[in-house]
């Protein structure tokens, strides 16, 4: 069991350094309307379209929809890129040496090494997680269950700009600034500057 001052410590290490007040308030109001919105159309979407694949889809969605619009455009960006890079190197390895378990260890290295000479930091995991889902769940089938995975990812990061650009205008067409994202998002620009040392 943690004594208490170490549970303190944990809690700083995993919350933001924000307040709660109306404006975070509001910002999380608007990002579950968002999540809702794009959730519900990609599975009403795959419903409709009877795929499997539609998890992805979801979980893409959910994965780029962030409060400030700027943020939804880069992060879409990198999960498609990793994606990509995941699911060609999971397609070309399995494709031409199978997909047993030194087969996907081979994958994983050539992703950390693609991402890298791409400078692609942010979407290194993603691209791992594609690997390993491509290859280790595709019983047999890499190349169908890449390209599924890839057309999903797409899918949902698309759905997910949508709903945030009708967000968007929506705010504007009724005259509601909204949240004040710079000051979620970087409290520290808007904290008072210490003279310390």
């Amino acid at each position: 069991m943690l004594e208490p001052h170490e549970r303190f410590a944990i809690l700083r290490l995993i919350q933001a350094d924000r307040p709660t007040n109306r404006q975070t308030l509001q910002t999380a109001c608007l990002y579950a309307a968002q999540v809702i919105l794009a959730v519900l159309l990609v599975m009403e979407g795959y419903r409709l379209w009877g795929s499997p694949a539609g998890l992805w889809a979801v979980v893409s969605a959910i994965l780029v929809v962030q409060p400030a619009m700027e943020q939804s455009i880069a992060t879409s960006a990198v999960r498609i890129a990793a994606n990509i890079i995941g699911g060609i190197a999971g397609i070309l390895i399995g494709h031409f040496l199978g997909s047993g378990i030194w087969q996907f260890l081979l994958a994983l290295v050539l992703v950390v090494f693609v991402c890298d000479l791409l400078k692609l930091d942010l979407g290194l995991r993603t691209a791992c997680v594609s690997v390993a889902v491509i290859m280790l769940k595709s019983e047999g089938r890499v190349i169908s269950t890449s390209q599924e995975r890839m057309v999903a990812v797409i899918i949902g990061c698309v759905v997910a700009l949508c709903v945030q650009l009708l967000a968007e205008w929506i705010r504007k067409k009724i005259g509601w600034r909204g949240p004040d994202m710079s000051a979620v998002m970087n409290p520290q620009s808007s904290a008072p500057h210490s003279n310390s040392g």
